[in-house]
């Protein structure tokens, strides 16, 4: 068995200070018991299961599919790439021709993750996100999944009309082809040289289309 040299944590603290999508209500942890009270502790949580580090599942955009009880561990565990897109202004647009640049040499089945410097971000709402074509560069490399630090892989939807592809397309061409995706990591820049080995493990939640996770990546020793 190979030795760890690492684990360097990726995932988001849950709390009041979490960053959140904009318009998300906040993140809630009160006490029900008190060691002053009842000689234990006991935490209640409240927040939407799209808060923090956390997995989408195909459900999230098509109706019927995968809930997050049905993602697979292997979809979301395994070898890892990561795409420096750090030089991005923020809120813009990451296309296939930013993706082409930086690839690192993604393979079949491999999890891609993407940098693009977001936790230095001032603004929240300022992320980058992911264009039509690089979804579709995305799926045409056969990565199982996606893992990045934006906050969502399209930008903010502001219409008052129902969601849908016109409004989440890289969502629905990536989910739409079995690519899970990881949001709101961090600590991205702390990351070894690629290949990297990535673990992410969401919560099995019945009928859910998302979960909140702990990612990190595994480095071994020599």
């Amino acid at each position: 068995m190979r030795s760890i040299k690492q684990i360097i944590d990726l995932s988001t603290a849950l709390g009041a200070g979490t960053r959140l999508f904009p318009g998300m209500e906040p993140v809630v942890c009160r006490q029900v018991k008190t060691h002053a009270q009842r000689g234990v502790q006991v935490s209640r949580v409240e927040m939407t299961v799209h808060s923090g580090t956390h997995t989408d599942a195909p459900l999230h955009f098509l109706p019927g599919a995968d809930d997050i009880t049905r993602v697979k561990l292997e979809q979301v565990c395994g070898r890892a790439m990561l795409l420096d897109l750090r030089h991005l202004k923020p809120g813009s647009g990451m296309g296939a021709a930013e993706l082409e640049k930086c690839d690192p040499g993604l393979k079949p089945g491999d999890i891609a993750i993407i940098n693009t410097g977001y936790e230095h971000y001032e603004d929240a709402a300022s992320y980058c996100w992911v264009e039509p074509d690089a979804a579709r560069w995305l799926v045409e490399k056969q990565i199982k999944c996606l893992a990045m630090d934006i906050l969502s892989t399209d930008p903010v939807h502001r219409g008052a009309g129902p969601a849908g592809p016109h409004t989440h397309p890289a969502h629905h061409i990536l989910l739409g082809a079995g690519v899970i995706l990881v949001e709101c990591l961090v600590n991205l820049d702390a990351l070894p040289k690629e290949p990297l080995f990535f673990v992410c493990m969401p919560l099995k939640l019945e009928n859910c289309e998302a979960s909140p996770a702990r990612a990190a990546v595994i480095e071994f020793a020599d």
